[in-house]
């Protein structure tokens, strides 16, 4: 379903599905980014698959963002991931690769 990796600029990060909490273990959160072990982060006891992708295109987000040196609040990067998830499924790539 996801991909298990992706290549973002010379760099490739690992997907991984794992239980996750906030630092403090107050809250579970959907996902996150790891910069240092090079992971995109999905929380496993999310079930609905097209939230996990919606999930997974935030953090991806938060990923070429930060590769290219860019900060956005979180409320604008939510609405892209939200964006590409609906071009995404509505709209076939395989002429993107013709």
């Amino acid at each position: 379903m996801l991909p298990k990796q992706i290549n973002v600029g010379d760099l490739i990060y690992k997907t991984v599905i794992c239980d996750m909490f906030s630092d403090d273990d107050s809250m579970e959160i959907s996902g996150e980014v790891d910069p240092f072990k090079l992971e995109i982060r999905i929380n496993s006891k999310i079930e609905n698959k097209d939230l996990m992708k919606v999930v997974f295109l935030h953090e991806l987000v938060h990923t070429l963002l930060d590769s290219a040196g860019i900060s956005l609040k979180e409320k604008y990067i939510e609405a892209l991931a939200q964006a590409l998830f609906r071009f995404f499924k509505h709209n076939k790539m395989d002429w993107f690769y013709e």
